[in-house]
């Protein structure tokens, strides 16, 4: 009777602990979102008051949103979601966020632009402008999430590889090297989204996807070398 308890609250543990983590995770993702949103306001607002873009005022928010849709079209036009489904990114982009994104961008482009100086309407379509960057910009890092997948699985293998031959030659373990790159997994992926997702200027995802979804690959084969010999 007692082993039967036991079994069902680790069972009750565990479904908590799923459904924490099923919550917690849009949770996060919105968190991440609204921060992101806020601290690129907040520079495109000081660089607006201080004069530090070219094109100034509006004009530059606009023209980021509008580099930044370029970048879309050109990154995601043939992505792998295509081989195995035949659905674009782009389509899915135009029924969801595009949707929300030609919305918001009537809203802050076309009713906002209209004021001349620097009003607080300007600063506002500009807040608008940033909104629609960072939903544009989460949606490219969704897309890009393959390359994290490849260099993953890349790591991995070569990871199985390092670690059969530690086994086979007696090599030693270092558990040190293991909590270290195991430590590095996570940021080198959310610290990715999060730089890419405030980024003060437009610039292309493959500058800064690229160098994390390589380091998340370097991480997850040294965690993989560097585990235990024998489980």
């Amino acid at each position: 009777m007692g082993d039967k308890s036991n079994d069902k609250r680790v069972s009750s543990s565990e479904n908590r602990g799923l459904f924490g983590y099923l919550v917690a995770v849009p949770v996060y993702i919105f968190i991440t979102l609204f921060v992101s949103a806020l601290i690129s306001t907040a520079i495109e607002w000081c660089g607006m008051a201080f004069d530090w873009w070219e094109p100034s005022g509006l004009a530059h928010s606009q023209a980021m949103v509008q580099q930044e849709l370029a970048y879309l079209n050109i990154k995601l036009e043939h992505n792998a979601l295509e081989l195995f489904t035949g659905v674009t990114a782009k389509s899915i982009f135009d029924s969801t966020v595009g949707t929300i994104a030609s919305w918001m961008s009537d809203l802050g482009v076309m009713s906002l632009g209209q004021v001349d100086g620097g009003g607080v309407s300007t600063y506002l379509g500009a807040a608008v402008n940033m909104m629609l960057l960072t939903f544009i910009r989460f949606f490219v890092f969704i897309f890009s999430l393959v390359m994290f997948a490849f260099f993953g699985a890349v790591g991995f293998v070569i990871g199985i590889f390092e670690r059969d031959k530690r086994r086979a030659g007696g090599g030693r373990e270092s558990g040190a090297i293991f909590k270290l790159s195991r430590s590095l997994v996570v940021p080198s992926f959310s610290f990715a989204a999060f730089l890419y997702l405030a980024w003060p200027n437009s610039i292309d995802p493959v500058f800064i996807i690229f160098p994390f979804a390589a380091g998340f690959g370097v991480a997850v084969a040294y965690t993989t070398a560097s585990y235990k010999k024998y489980i």
